[in-house]
C-alpha cells in the first residue's frame, strides 16, 4: 500500500492510499473546511477521481478494477463534491505504484 498525503501545521490532514490487492482506494478527510478530500488517479489512458464528501474525520473506500501489474499514479487534492472539481493548487505530489 502506498499513500499520498497533504500536511498542514506539521500534521497529515488528508490522505489517499492505494492497495493493489483488489485495487482499493482509501480517501481520508481530516479537516472541517467545507472542502472534500479527492484522490485524482491515472492508469495508462484511464483517469478519474474519488471524492470523500462524508465530512471531517471520515474515510471513504472505493474499489476499482485495473489491469494487473501496470503503473498507477495518484495524488490527494481538495475539491468540491457538488461540482466534481479539484481546487487548483491544493494537490500533493504524484505517488506511483503497481496495480
Amino acid at each position: 500500500m502506498k499513500c499520498a498525503t497533504k500536511q498542514e501545521d506539521g500534521g497529515i490532514v488528508y490522505w489517499a492510499c492505494f492497495s493493489p490487492p483488489g485495487d482499493w482506494f482509501s480517501v481520508y478527510d481530516g479537516k472541517s473546511d467545507g472542502s472534500s478530500a479527492v484522490v485524482d488517479w491515472e492508469v495508462g489512458s484511464r483517469w478519474g477521481s474519488i471524492s470523500n464528501a462524508d465530512g471531517a474525520g471520515t474515510d471513504r473506500y472505493k474499489k476499482k478494477d485495473f489491469t494487473e501489474s501496470v503503473t498507477i499514479r495518484f495524488r490527494i487534492c481538495l475539491g468540491r463534491w457538488s461540482t466534481k472539481t479539484v481546487t487548483a493548487g491544493t494537490c500533493s505530489g504524484w505517488v506511483s505504484n503497481l496495480t
